[in-house]
């Protein structure tokens, strides 16, 4: 049997594990997954097999704020280099790889005692796309 820390691997488990797999390093929403393998797994499925990636460590969940569906992604065996960005206006999540970011996290480490786990840190903001919108720019005033 299949079996991973007494859950058993199902085929709407594979298929899910697969397209994060073909996605990455994408993030990917549930409703995303659903809708790419209707008709072999429903959301209530997808929902449930995420869940059960991430506490295994095959997947990685990020929450958005403001009501944006959270997203996830395959994690990788080969070390990541790379921050995660989060706009908080369209919810889209993005790699930043800077040597400065860097810089940073050894400063934090050296200085502070503080090792950061680059799979969840997460630095939010807004994109240079809703920067750029005046109707979000005009929402934020408010």
């Amino acid at each position: 049997m299949n079996n991973v820390r007494g859950k058993y691997k199902t085929k709407q488990r594979e298929l899910i594990l697969l397209f994060l797999k073909s996605e990455s390093p994408n993030h990917i929403t549930a409703e995303v997954i659903a809708e790419k393998l209707k008709g072999q797994v429903g959301l209530a499925t997808v929902y449930r097999n995420l869940d059960e990636l991430v506490k295994e460590g095959s997947a990685i969940k990020y929450d958005a704020p403001n009501g944006v569906s959270a997203c996830y992604r395959h994690v990788n065996d080969e070390a990541e280099k790379f921050y995660h960005f989060l706009c908080v206006d369209c919810g889209q999540m993005s790699h930043i790889s800077c040597n400065k970011f860097n810089d940073l996290s050894e400063h934090i480490k050296h200085d502070h005692g503080i090792t950061l786990d680059l799979h969840k840190t997460v630095l939010y903001g807004s994109c240079q796309a809703c920067d750029d919108n005046p109707l979000v720019s005009e929402e934020k005033r408010k």
